[in-house]
């Protein structure tokens, strides 16, 4: 996959899609800004690229210089909307100031991060882009409307804009701010290093669609490459539907061979009592990994958080080291 060097832009690049699509842009040769409100001199370090500050909730304007297309990562995701308001702001007036910014430079290709729990939050039976919106939850609505406002810009100001409604995204972070410890199987590494158990507030049996996080950095740089007319939706998922169970019994293993020794997983309810089963596809791309190929990539994934922990470890005991013989 090489692309000729373009010009886009890459809003939350400090977060967790964001960077990951930040990196694989340069590694296929793209000029990449990214737009931050936060850490900008680490995340310009660590990524190697021009960064500028802007917070998409205060009134400042943003200004920016013509490009081939904006990706627009800092939308709400579930831990912003937990607070609604919070997360309309974003959504509404954060999406609002980017357009007008990318109205402002003539750049009319905009890609709009939003998620497929616009369709629920446990799905079942069959869903493509052409099923009924059904949010029942923040984190849905949110996105939702977020939606609508990229829809009325194309309808009024002739934008291209495609909307991403990704499944599960799992993956190695990309830059020390991401902190996303909310997201399975991260959250499940993470207990399982800090309490030697995961503990779930269910029976595990509720079904999820994963998709790896540079499957979706890849599906983002092709949409920027051949960008479709008006107004888009694309769902964006994998062949991958694992229970929330099998994805802990997964770490589990990891876990045991990492560090010798049993993990207990513990269940704290017996609902659901029945795995919820459903599709998630697309009209428009075919998932072409296979399931086995989908957990073994989760399989991978989830060692490499394992090790990272590891690295970081080792890195704050240097630190450690280094600051007490300083003192001494």
């Amino acid at each position: 996959m090489q692309y000729k060097k373009k010009k886009i832009y890459i809003s939350g690049i400090s977060g967790f899609v964001g960077s990951r699509i930040a990196k694989m842009s340069l590694n296929e040769g793209y000029q990449v800004i990214g737009i931050s409100r936060k850490s900008i001199s680490s995340l310009s370090r660590e990524l190697g690229i021009k960064i500028i500050e802007a917070d998409f909730n205060d009134k400042n304007k943003l200004v920016l210089e013509e490009a081939e297309a904006i990706v627009h990562c800092a939308t709400a995701n579930e831990v912003v909307s937990k607070n609604l308001s919070q997360g309309l702001s974003l959504s509404i007036f954060g999406t609002n100031k980017l357009l007008e910014a990318s109205r402002a430079a003539k750049i009319s290709n905009v890609i709009f991060f939003s998620t497929a729990q616009v369709y629920g939050t446990n799905l079942s039976g069959y869903f493509d882009e052409t099923s009924p919106v059904d949010c029942k939850s923040s984190y849905g609505i949110n996105n939702y409307l977020g939606e609508e406002l990229c829809k009325y810009y194309c309808n009024t100001q002739g934008f291209n804009i495609v909307v991403l409604r990704p499944s599960n995204v799992f993956g190695v972070p990309e830059v020390s701010t991401v902190n996303r410890k909310t997201l399975v199987p991260m959250s499940f590494v993470d207990e399982a290093i800090n309490k030697g158990s995961i503990t779930l507030n269910s029976s595990g049996k509720q079904t999820r669609n994963f998709i790896s996080i540079d499957k979706l950095a890849k599906f983002t740089l092709e949409t920027v490459e051949n960008f479709p007319k008006g107004f888009s939706l694309r769902n964006c998922g994998s062949n991958f539907y694992p229970s929330i169970l099998e994805i802990a019994n997964i770490v589990s293993k990891q876990y045991e061979k990492n560090y010798k020794k049993k993990l207990v997983i513990n269940l704290k309810s017996d609902k659901p009592v029945t795995s919820n089963f459903f599709e998630y596809k697309s009209k428009f791309e075919k998932f072409s990994n296979t399931k086995e190929d989908c957990r073994k990539k989760m399989e991978l994934t989830i060692n490499q958080l394992f090790q990272m922990w590891k690295n970081n470890q080792k890195i704050k005991a240097s630190k450690v080291k280094k600051n007490i013989k300083n003192n001494i």
